[in-house]
């Protein structure tokens, strides 16, 4: 609030300023957490997308050495053909690619792309400027 001069209170201006001064701050706050959270949450998902990279080469080399391991197992140790053994091994490796599939979902949909705190600030701005306007001038 201006200082008292002269014994008077300040004028509307003055105080129509002051406000206008605190709102411009108060955007400029705002606009600092919206990009943060938004940074936050972008770096989030850019380590998803990388963690689901490696996890994709990893389970391609795995599963391709587990697909022969385990056909040639069914071959040989339980008398089936090799399509058939090839074909159990399969069905196998895409039941994990579901699982697989499933985890990375869920991880998405804790993913943000909205900036919530930001948006719960200016409902509190909103709600004290509004406050502020109610209020009786002295």
């Amino acid at each position: 609030m201006a200082p008292v001069r002269n014994g008077h209170q300040p004028g509307m201006m003055a105080l129509l300023q002051g406000l206008a001064d605190d709102l411009k701050t108060l955007a400029a706050q705002q606009v600092r957490l919206a990009l943060h959270e938004v940074h936050m949450e972008m770096g989030r998902a850019a380590r998803i997308g990388a963690l689901s990279a490696g996890l994709f080469v990893l389970a391609i080399l795995t599963m391709v050495v587990l697909l022969f391991t385990a056909a040639f197992a069914l071959h040989e140790l339980g008398g089936w053909p090799l399509w058939a053994s090839f074909g159990v091994t399969a069905l196998v490796l895409l039941a994990g690619a579901g699982g697989i599939a499933y985890s990375i979902t869920q991880v998405w949909r804790r993913v943000r792309f909205t900036p919530v705190r930001t948006l719960h600030t200016l409902k509190e701005d909103a709600q004290w400027i509004k406050e502020q306007l109610k209020s009786p001038r002295i």
